[in-house]
């Protein structure tokens, strides 16, 4: 199987201007894991649900200047009135994994084990990253289980 036969090409799209609250909307209204981030149909960028929570984690010049206050979880907590401000520019991805529509899909499969990640956008081959769909590992899971049944 390949990859246009089982990915999804509705997807849910921002821009680097999105904010951080539209796209907490966003992930918990549609039960999804990232949005890529794009410029007409072009992708600069992706934000996943880990993306964010990272934000919350001191940085590493918090650490060495506090060690003892950023290392306190309730304080991480409170750091989520300071993300509010945040737009998509701030906290994607730029390098994006990606995958084209002929390839098979336990290539894509392959390369979502292998980078940690749960979707991953579909591309135009010779195109500069315009976005045609997505495909998750649970696309994969229900397409292969599929033709197992059958």
């Amino acid at each position: 199987m390949r990859v246009k036969e089982v990915m999804k090409t509705k997807v849910t799209t921002i821009t680097p201007s999105t904010s951080l609250r539209e796209i907490w909307d966003l992930i918990f209204k549609k039960h999804i894991h990232s949005l890529p981030v794009v410029v007409g149909k072009k992708m600069v960028g992706i934000i996943s649900d880990k993306d964010i929570l990272s934000k919350m984690y001191p940085s590493y010049e918090e650490v060495i200047s506090d060690f003892v206050h950023a290392r306190r979880f309730e304080d991480m907590e409170d750091r989520l009135g300071e993300l509010s401000g945040l737009k998509a520019k701030d906290i994607m991805t730029t390098t994006i994994y990606l995958t084209y529509p002929e390839r098979p899909i336990m290539r894509a499969l392959s390369k979502m084990l292998l980078r940690g990640i749960r979707q991953m956008p579909v591309v135009e081959e010779n195109q500069e990253n315009i976005l045609i769909g997505m495909i998750s590992r649970s696309d994969i899971l229900r397409a292969v289980y599929k033709k197992v049944i059958k």
